[in-house]
């Protein structure tokens, strides 16, 4: 039943047991202590009065006590023990110090043991919870675990509710949290390679800089999750939620975000180099400087949408939405533009645009363009 209670009352009675024992330990020791030193002052007191007497009973002797023949003769009669304990009476003098010094040594003599013992009780706890619809304590063992530099690789947390949980860093290396709550949760800088996803709701959740290369992240709701700098690259997001997400500067290549739901995202400068985003709702999506080369922009929603500087050479953007898109400074070199809707779209300082592509578009005639590039599509 222990391993099923809530870690941190666990630890609580675990670290009050060990140390009432310790602190036990140190109290006898301090008294043992105290009572030595009690001996010694005794021992000293006594000796002191036996040296009084002894010095009383020799006065025929007082013109001897001025030599220097008789002075190194009386001290090298003086008992070595006597001595000894002196020397012992005054390094101790400072008692608070030794019983500290004490009082460390024997609260950490097994420190080694423990936290092995307290590791394996963590794990019990993370393993007993398997299936259960709360936290069943996980959040606390797996933040302690990673606190501890443990690998946590492989975890399997599914249908878990670990709101809030904070693994920064953590090593989560093809980690099961397939239909798991994460909302609010931080795994800035985790390493979630090949890690599963799959329906997780990860909504506010902090991603800055994790590495998610192949991971699977399908149908996850990752509503104004925070992805910037990560890697992201070869993830499949076909059917995420990433309505105002943040992925400035990631990694996106050879991703797959089919049906994928980026409505006012934050893309800037993100390599979405052939990348999938057939039928993609990138509505009002802030594209600026990113690079799509290569990749698959079909049946794509890319209305009021910003790609200014943007790089779509290759770039497959047959039937997408482009109206009143804003591609000033696009290079369009051999982009596919057949059926894209091109009304009210900025094209005026677009890079490599030729006419033919232009006039495979619907309402290419509605399009901003250059004056002189206007005047060869004879629309002036």
């Amino acid at each position: 039943m222990k391993n099923r209670t809530n870690l941190d009352l666990y630890l609580i009675f675990y670290w009050l047991k060990k140390i009432t024992t310790r602190l036990f330990m140190a109290v006898v020791v301090f008294i043992l202590i105290v009572g030595s030193i009690k001996v010694v002052k005794n021992y000293s007191s006594t000796s002191e009065n036996l040296n009084s007497e002894k010095d009383n009973n020799i006065n025929n002797k007082e013109v001897f006590l001025t030599t220097k023949k008789y002075r190194d003769e009386e001290e090298r009669k003086d008992d070595w023990g006597q001595v000894a304990l002196k020397f012992l009476f005054e390094d101790v003098q400072n008692v608070e110090h030794l019983v500290a010094i004490i009082t460390v040594v024997v609260l950490s003599w097994d420190a080694p043991s423990q936290r092995k013992r307290t590791h394996y009780e963590a794990w019990q706890v993370v393993n007993s919870a398997q299936g259960q619809g709360g936290s069943g304590g996980r959040i606390k063992a797996l933040e302690y675990l990673n606190k501890e530099r443990e690998s946590i690789a492989g975890l399997t947390a599914y249908r878990t509710d670990l709101t809030g949980i904070k693994l920064q860093k953590a090593d989560l290396f093809r980690a099961n949290f397939r239909d798991t709550c994460l909302n609010n949760s931080n795994f800035k800088g985790a390493i979630l390679r090949e890690a599963k996803f799959n329906g997780a709701k990860l909504r506010n959740a902090n991603l800055q800089k994790a590495d998610l290369s192949r991971a699977d992240i399908e149908n996850a709701k990752l509503e104004n999750a925070d992805l910037r700098k990560a890697n992201l690259s070869a993830v499949n997001f076909s059917n995420a939620d990433l309505i105002d997400a943040n992925l400035e500067n990631a990694n996106l290549t050879n991703a797959n975000l089919q049906n994928t739901d980026l409505r006012n995202a934050n893309l800037y400068c993100v390599n979405m180099n052939r990348t999938q985003l057939t039928n993609a709702n990138l509505c009002r999506t802030y594209l600026r400087e990113s690079k799509l080369i290569d990749s698959n922009l079909v049946d794509a929603n890319l209305w009021n949408s910003d790609l200014s500087n943007a790089h779509l050479h290759n770039a497959n953007l047959k039937r997408a939405n482009l109206s009143l898109a804003n591609l000033e400074g696009a290079d369009l070199k051999n982009a596919n533009l057949n059926n894209a809707d091109l009304n009210r779209t900025n094209l005026k300082t677009a890079k490599n645009l030729t006419i033919e592509q232009v006039q495979a578009a619907n309402n290419w005639d509605k399009a901003d363009y250059k004056p002189e590039f206007r005047q060869k599509l004879g629309l002036i």
